[in-house]
């Protein structure tokens, strides 16, 4: 059983750490902060993870399950991408599929290759 609400993102884009902070609380509504950084009015945590191909970034977003913020995922995941200018992976459980958001926003689903090493848009051989 868990005790958070999460979502994770996958970014094309490496970002700098204090610039994924900013970008988050301006596209959640709240604060959230890392191992590194500590923001004094932080409601989530973030972890940010890099890899060594494709998306070379992955992001892990949780926050309070008794809060009662709601957050959509893929709008969150459109303010984000477009601006960062970044294409970011999302993958829906619910769905049991993944998304890409396109540096303008648009959403598109996507099929993925996953390894140990990253997440990437699959390639047809």
């Amino acid at each position: 059983m868990t005790n958070t609400n999460s979502m994770q993102l996958f970014f094309e884009i490496g970002q700098a750490e204090q610039t994924l902070i900013n970008v988050l609380r301006d596209a959640l509504g709240f604060a959230v902060e890392s191992t590194d950084i500590e923001v004094p009015d932080a409601f989530g945590f973030v972890q940010i993870t890099d890899y060594e191909k494709g998306f070379n970034q992955g992001v892990l977003i949780t926050w309070p399950l008794d809060s009662r913020i709601l957050v959509d995922e893929d709008e969150v995941a459109k303010k984000i991408a477009v601006r960062l200018r970044t294409r970011i992976l999302i993958e829906k459980e619910s769905e049991d599929c993944w998304f890409q958001i396109s540096l303008t926003g648009e959403l598109a689903p996507a099929a993925v290759q996953l390894s140990e090493s990253g997440v990437d848009i699959a390639t047809v051989s």
